[in-house]
Formats: C-alpha cells, structure tokens, sequence
C-alpha cells in the first residue's frame, strides 16, 4: 500500500476519537485547564522545523532531559568523525517544552500535520522511550527518513493494542530498536517490530555526564535535597529529619506542587528560603552562610546545579504510594540515596541497596541515624564507574548502528 495512503488511512481512523477526546475533556471542568494548557504550548511552537538531519522525540520532562544528554554525547561522536549533523529534539507534553530551550512541540499527532512539520532533510528520525506514534512513523517514511527507537519502552496493554489494530506494517518501516531490557523486547516484537535487540535503560547515560562531578574538588556539605516529593508527607519527613540532624541545610524540590508545598510551609511557621534560580555562586554562599536552613525549589532545571554540593538525596514518590522516581540522578554525582518503602517503579532496587549507594527508610529517625552513621564513599564511586562503564558500551553499539543505516555524510 502506498505510504501516502497509508497517512490517509490512519487519520481516518484516528482523527475523530482524537477529537471526541479533546471535546470530552474541555468538556470536563478537571481537566479543562490541561486541554488549554496543551493547546496554548501548541500555539507557541513553531508550525514546521525548517531543518534537521536527526530528531530525537520524547515526552516527559525526565525523558527529554535525558534525550538531550543522548543527543549531546551522539553529536560528540559524529564530529569525532568529521560528520556535523543538525539535530532537532521535539516533545509531546508541555512541561519540558517550556524547561529546555531548542525543543519543538509536534502538533496534533496525525500524518496530515506532522508531513508537514518534519523538514524534507530529516534522515533519521529517533524516539526515545515510549512515547511512539505511528503517524509520526508514516510521516518521517513518506520523508524518505530512517527511523530508529532507542531506551525503548513499551507497556504490555499498548502493544496488544498495536496488534489488535494490525500495526505491524506500519512498524516495519522501524530500522532499529534497542529496547530497554528483555522483557521490553518481547512487547515490540510482539507489537510487530523488526530489527529488536535488548540494550539498556538509557538513564545510565547521566553516569557519563556527570562522571566529573564525583570529582573531591566539588565540597559536599551538610546539606540534605529531597527530589520529586509528593505530598506535604513528604515534606514533613524531611524536615522532622532536620529537626533531629539540627546543623544540616534542607533543599525541598516539589515534583510538581510548588505553590501548595510553599503554603504547607508558611502554616507551618518555617523559615525558608524560595529559589527559583541557582547559580554554583549562590549555592556556595548558602551553603557557607547557614542563616537559614530550609529552601525552597521553586521550578525545574536546577537540580543538577545543587547536587555536586550537597551530601545525601532524598528522592521522593516512595512515602506516599506512587512507586519512587529516578535515584540514578543523585547517585550519578557521587550521593547516596535514601528513599520510603514505596519502590516498584525503582530498577534494580536490590542491587542499588545490596551495593550501599540505596537505603531505605521507616523514619526521620533511621534517616537521620545513617546520615549521621555515614556511608563507604568508595562503594558509591565503584557503583558509578561500573554504570559508566555499561552506558559508554551501549553507547558505541547504538552509535554504530545510527551510522549504518544514515550511510553518508553531512554538509
């Protein structure tokens, strides 16, 4: 069947519950202001990307971020070998279009608008993770690009979705897919793609990002930051643990609730501090002044900044019942971690706790106990290295396989 009608045929299919669900939604007062949102971002961004000879596609802000870090290292690579490639990064959801600067968010995901808002020099087209839409496949085809997914991901119910709806020639046009781990692999080739190989989660390649800041010139004081909290819960753990650890600053980053977690504070008679910028010069000041000991994080993008200062991670979601977040962030700069007893959205929890850069926490008391107690620095640095070791393998493999199937030069 011809690629062109194959767009046809899937906006057939797939326009109207689209609009249906845009329509219930506005519809609906909950989620009204996240239909404007999302339609406001739209309106902002850019109606076609004039050139690029590689997107990189992801959603989330955890997964553009480290898309970004993918892109960084693979351009490194392709310069290394005198090829100068323009990369363009685009996102679906609205939060990481409006943290990182250069990254485009795709319109409507039907053939009609994307065939328009891909460039005609686009080769290579590379999702990243999960977020996988098969009008962005057809579109990027009918462009004459390649098409790759790499850390891929993809869940048991979506891929017997994908071969109910006979997706599989639409994802032949896939050239490779390095999935995120076995059990990943047998989804997609379930899903029906071709050309599947396990690799790794590609949130190991922060270890060779932030390699250097493991670095003893960077001074680790008494300070504790608390990533992703969910819930004032969580909030009230870390500071009771500050209570009892007295000299220690605290560093509370919200997930998302910044303007509740700041009220939660306020009724709580605290004397705190909102950062919504941070530089290695305010840290360090701070951090050396101690007048004040709780600080807010107001706003994304900082916590990179913060972490080669401080001396242990909280990282939240694992109080509450959401599962945990990502603790290789904090553990890629050398900390260790401490978390709830929440964990199933943690990888390799037991090799994380088993190699001593993990501990999990009942109470303010046991955290402030280990704190106190300290932690072997050399077993946190030997995980890191093994880490970076693995990224920087799986690294040479896909970067291998992206020059095989671009097969020529850049201008």
């Amino acid at each position: 069947m011809d690629i062109l009608l194959k767009g046809i045929i899937h906006d057939a299919i797939f326009a109207p519950s689209g609009l249906v669900y845009l329509l219930y939604s506005y519809l609906n007062k909950s989620s009204r202001p996240r239909i404007k949102r999302w339609i406001k971002t739209r309106s902002k961004s850019v109606l076609k990307i004039e050139k690029a000879d590689i997107i990189i596609h992801s959603s989330s802000l955890g997964e553009t971020k480290n898309s970004l870090i993918f892109s960084e290292l693979i351009r490194d690579k392709l310069h290394n070998d005198g090829l100068k490639p323009h990369i363009a990064h685009t996102v679906f959801t609205e939060t990481p279009f409006e943290t990182f600067r250069n990254v485009h968010v795709i319109p409507i995901p039907l053939f009609s608008f994307l065939v328009k808002f891909i460039p005609n020099s686009l080769k290579l087209l590379i999702f990243y993770e999960k977020d996988i839409w098969p009008g962005y496949i057809i579109s990027a085809k009918y462009k004459g690009s390649k098409i790759g997914i790499v850390s891929g991901k993809i869940s048991k119910r979506s891929a017997e979705l994908y071969r109910k709806f006979r997706m599989r020639e639409i994802f032949s046009y896939v050239d490779f897919v390095f999935s995120a781990g076995d059990e990943f692999t047998e989804r997609f080739e379930y899903a029906g793609f071709k050309n599947v190989q396990s690799s790794v989660d590609l949130k190991n390649l922060i270890f060779i990002k932030n390699y250097n800041f493991t670095s003893d010139r960077y001074k680790k004081h008494k300070a504790i930051v608390g990533i992703s909290l969910r819930g004032n819960e969580e909030v009230e753990f870390l500071l009771k643990t500050r209570e009892i650890l007295k000299d220690y600053a605290l560093f509370i980053a919200p997930r998302h609730d910044f303007e509740g977690t700041k009220k939660f504070l306020m009724g709580k008679g605290i004397d705190f501090i909102s950062l919504t910028n941070i530089s290695d010069y305010t840290l360090r000041s701070i951090l050396s002044e101690r007048k004040t000991k709780v600080f807010l994080i107001e706003g994304y993008g900082m916590i990179d900044k913060l972490l080669p200062y401080v001396s242990f991670a909280f990282v939240g979601g694992t109080i509450l019942p959401f599962g945990g977040h990502n603790v290789l962030e904090p553990i890629s700069f050398g900390l260790p971690v401490a978390v709830g007893e929440n964990l199933w959205n943690i990888k390799d929890k037991d090799e994380l706790t088993q190699s001593g850069v993990m501990f999990v926490v009942k109470s303010p008391e046991e955290f402030a106990s280990i704190i106190k107690k300290g932690v072997d620095r050399q077993k946190i640095l030997g995980y890191v290295e093994r880490k970076r070791s693995r990224a920087e393998q799986e690294l040479g493999k896909i970067y291998s396989k992206i020059k095989e199937v671009l097969g020529e030069k850049f201008v």
